[in-house]
Order: C-alpha cells, then sequence, then structure tokens
C-alpha cells in the first residue's frame, strides 16, 4: 500500500521538524512548485492536532510534531 502525502509529511516533520512549505515541498516533489499541495495537506493535519504551525523570525510558517501541553494532558 502507498503511502498518502499526510503520512509522507507527517514523517518528514518528525524526522526534521521546523521545515517550511516550500522546504516541505522540495523534499516530496524535489521542488518547491508543489507548495499548495504542501500547504492543504498540513493544514488538515495541523487541524487534526498531528502538527503544529508556527511563524518564524521571518514570518514563514514552519512545521513542527504536535507536543501535548500539560494542560492538554489535563495536569
Amino acid at each position: 500500500m502507498a503511502a498518502s502525502l499526510a503520512d509522507v509529511v507527517d514523517f518528514i516533520v518528525h524526522q526534521r521538524p521546523g521545515l517550511s512549505e516550500a522546504d516541505l515541498a522540495k523534499a516530496v516533489y524535489g521542488q518547491p512548485g508543489y507548495r499548495p499541495e504542501i500547504e492543504q495537506t498540513c493544514s488538515r493535519l495541523v487541524s487534526a492536532g498531528t502538527l503544529d504551525r508556527r511563524a518564524g523570525p521571518d514570518g514563514v510558517h514552519t512545521y513542527f510534531t504536535h507536543i501535548a501541553q500539560p494542560a492538554e494532558l489535563g495536569r
């Protein structure tokens, strides 16, 4: 069974947190021109709570794995 784009993005972000959408597009497709597909997939993963999206100092969104905060764990 082939991996979905969401599975691939999730795997890459777990291995290399802090990548931008353009970086992820290059990692998956070899070129940044596929950024819209990556953006859509990342948005779904953020909505699902799988990834966190953060703005870097330059304003570019970067992605990290979702790490539960103590409040989310009931502490």
